[in-house]
């Protein structure tokens, strides 16, 4: 599982999840506003499949993250999926 929560506001200007693995993996996503859980009120990807050796990249949507706001990620396989967020602060 991935999880940022800025201690500033951010610019999350981007979102990267590799799958290093020889085998398809699923990834879920939440944006969760500060207080708030990852359920699928705040879920912006579900069970999203990355392929062998594939990477989803996130670049067009720029999120605004206030602070205590978090991006959480969950793979369906423990040591397969890398995530990686860009960010600027503000």
């Amino acid at each position: 599982m991935f999880f940022l929560s800025p201690r500033y506001q951010l610019n999350d200007s981007c979102r990267i999840c590799c799958n290093t693995s020889g085998s398809s993996k699923t990834v879920d996503v939440y944006l969760v506003p500060n207080g708030g859980s990852a359920s699928s009120a705040t879920q912006i990807y579900k069970a999203y499949t990355i392929t062998s050796s594939d990477t989803l990249v996130v670049d067009k949507e720029k999120i605004i993250l206030d602070n205590g706001d978090a991006i959480f990620a969950n793979a369906n396989a423990n040591t397969s999926i890398t995530t990686t967020v860009g960010y600027t602060a503000l």
